[in-house]
């Protein structure tokens, strides 16, 4: 049997910002540790309605108030660390941020 902290331990965990923007740019971060080159052609992303509805506008951690879905998955892409979970963006600087508005300009 077990106890509502056991649960919580297992299915909670500290998120940096909203949860969705960081759910998609968790899994870019960890498709993205996957490649051995990291280089791509583009990313597609296949999003629940919910997702996108709650990740459109909502500001991304580290990017001063910057917002978007394509955005967050750039960035996860980028320089999001797959083994920080939902604090995938933590690592996010001006230099990520930059290389990854590039992506999402040219449409990748």
């Amino acid at each position: 049997m077990f106890t509502i902290k056991d649960i919580l331990r297992v299915e909670v965990a500290p998120a940096l910002g909203c949860t969705e923007p960081a759910a998609v740019a968790l899994c870019t971060a960890v498709a993205g540790s996957l490649l051995s080159s990291k280089k791509i052609e583009s990313i597609e992303l296949w999003l629940d309605p919910n997702i996108y509805k709650n990740a459109m506008a909502v500001a991304i951690p580290g990017t001063d108030g910057a917002t978007g879905i394509d955005l967050a998955a750039a960035l996860g892409y980028v320089c999001g660390d797959p083994e920080s979970r939902l604090q995938v963006l933590e690592p996010v600087t001006a230099a990520c941020l930059k290389k990854s508005e590039q992506l999402v300009r040219r449409g990748k």
